[in-house]
């Protein structure tokens, strides 16, 4: 009964992992079964959003952007589904790492987004990037009619997911996983207690590009909790000629496969075949992409003796 139960409630398959997109969703398994953090804004077209006010939908949550080719890659598919299963219950809000507000509104408008959209001019920083542990992009979870987060790959089959989650109606027994038990921990701001600090190292804990997550910085803005993830530690630093280099996400489709590598502040999309250029004291060089995998991106530079792999953090 309690297999049965699990499969009901939090949609696992009897392995327990979920069909992902990216490799890299992995990171976000922990957060299945759990209510999803609070989201209250004012959206890009001056809508109000409360994700507490959509408990009886499914909500497809679309952490994207502009500058992300596989984002843009994935909005018909989001689109798509937008369209067909709206009627049936399905909310979609898309969460803009942009930093730029024109460039947005002119992607919403050109690709005929309907659902809305949080901005806050923050890019790689937004304040939901931090609430939410958001480390590549595209990220899509899906959540169910009692706000439990029961997918976070949700490109990954989107039809069937969303179709398995609108079957299903709100209910107690969700809550009684731990919905009501997780929100009684809740500030009145919908913040999580602060933990008591921990004795100081000297171990560097420096986060990801999209910023240094500071535990001591003030509450998030614009209705926005404060629980921050803890950051990962980051290993060696890995270059390309003069500058970093590193992988932000791989997707590969039945017709396509491409990679977002980031060279210093830069972001390229690449495919086997791809020519990068960097540099070497000042000296310009190339390198080939020669292989894309679910887990790295292969390149043949210049000068080196060797291939560059690239592997997804």
């Amino acid at each position: 009964m309690l297999a049965l139960l699990c499969l009901h409630l939090a949609g696992c398959k009897p392995s327990g992992r979920e069909e992902l997109l990216f490799k890299s969703d992995e990171r976000y398994l922990p957060m299945v079964g759990k209510p999803s953090p609070p989201l209250k804004f004012k959206a890009l077209d001056g809508r109000e959003v409360d994700l507490e006010q959509l408990r009886g939908k499914v909500v497809l949550l679309d952490f994207w952007a502009t500058w992300c080719p596989p984002c843009l890659e994935e909005l018909p598919h989001v689109r798509d589904a937008y369209e067909r299963f709206k009627a049936q219950g399905l909310e979609v809000i898309g969460v803009s790492f942009d930093a730029d507000r024109a460039r947005l509104e002119e992607i919403v408008k050109r690709e005929k987004i309907g659902w809305p959209q949080y901005f806050d001019g923050g890019g790689r920083d937004a304040a939901p990037g931090k609430v939410f542990g958001i480390r590549h992009w595209p990220s899509m979870w899906l959540l169910d009619r009692n706000g439990v987060v029961r997918f976070i790959s949700a490109g990954a089959g989107l039809d069937r997911k969303v179709s398995q989650l609108l079957a299903e109606p709100a209910n107690a027994v969700a809550t009684a996983r731990g919905v009501l038990e997780k929100k009684a921990e809740l500030g009145k701001e919908g913040s999580l207690p602060t933990p008591p600090p921990k004795p100081a190292t000297n171990a560097s804990t420096a986060g990801p590009k999209t910023g240094t997550v500071n535990t001591n910085s003030p509450p998030a803005t614009n209705g926005l909790a404060a629980a921050v993830p803890p950051p990962p530690v980051r290993g060696p630093e890995t270059k390309l000629g003069d500058q970093p280099v590193s992988v932000k996400s791989i997707s590969i489709t039945a017709k396509k496969i491409t990679a977002l590598v980031q060279i210093g502040s830069a972001n390229h999309s690449v495919s086997p075949g791809t020519e990068l250029k960097f540099t070497v004291g000042g000296e310009s060089r190339k390198a080939r992409c020669t292989e894309i995998t679910r887990e790295e991106v292969v390149l043949s530079v210049d000068g080196a003796a060797g291939e560059l792999r690239l592997r997804l953090p």
